[in-house]
């Protein structure tokens, strides 16, 4: 049952034949796409590859379908993962028995407890509420003593302002498809509409203003690695 305040008033008029899927991580076209997208906006798996250590072990947030986790893990990094989605993790046919099938809000699960440096690819951060991502800051030392860092990225919610319900398209593996993104209360949420398909994903808000404020509440550090006009890769030092 579509969710009709997932969709852009630019689409409502086009998607009612369309199959409706309501995460648009759960279908393989659109997750490789989105990993594509992610790719193009920054080199991060060689960004990753220059700050981290082989002699630390590593654990990956959300390993998708290995984007990241694959290249690092091939390179003679000693990473692990958590993946929830059992669709992704079966996308993943080499190093499967390092990725745990759990969230950011059970890492205490997890039986690896000698991590040292956590990673947050592809803007994943803004798939976890404030309160639950501010949890796991608090919470890291205590599940993994000898945690260092942890580097994250994420598109500041001015982004998102300036492209509001703004469509574009693109050809991706020879078909079409019109996308767009739009402020609805603390989330932005994404539309992907292809011939035959229209998926969505809800993201929370994420902003620099906003790390900022965490990190003098909780008393960390954190580095701008990296940055464009709205894209921000962090170093948090715990």
């Amino acid at each position: 049952m579509k969710d009709h305040s997932l969709i852009s008033n630019k689409f409502s008029d086009i998607i009612s034949n369309k199959k409706f899927i309501d995460d648009f991580y759960d279908d393989s076209y659109f997750a490789s796409y989105y990993h594509e997208v992610s790719q193009k906006t920054v080199d991060d798996i060689n960004w990753y590859k220059k700050i981290l250590s082989r002699e630390d072990a590593i654990l990956e947030i959300g390993t998708g379908s290995g984007r990241v986790f694959l290249p690092l893990l091939l390179d003679g990094f000693d990473i692990y993962g958590i993946e929830p989605s059992s669709k992704m993790r079966k996308l993943i046919n080499i190093g499967c028995e390092r990725i745990y099938p759990y969230t950011l809000q059970n890492l205490e699960k997890i039986p690896k407890r000698d991590i040292q440096e956590i990673i947050i690819p592809a803007t994943t951060v803004s798939l976890f509420p404030k309160d639950d991502f501010e949890e796991f800051l608090k919470n890291s030392k205590k599940i993994f003593p000898n945690i260092k860092r942890v580097f994250l990225d994420f598109l500041d919610t001015k982004y998102f302002v300036e492209s509001n319900d703004i469509v574009k398209s693109e050809v991706y593996r020879d078909e079409k498809c019109y996308f767009t993104n739009f402020i609805l209360d603390d989330y932005v949420v994404f539309n992907i509409v292809t011939k035959d398909k229209c998926a969505v994903s809800k993201k929370y808000l994420y902003s620099i203003d906003y790390f900022t404020e965490i990190s003098l509440n909780y008393g960390f550090n954190y580095e701008i690695i990296f940055k464009n006009k709205f894209y921000y890769f962090l170093k948090i030092t715990l």
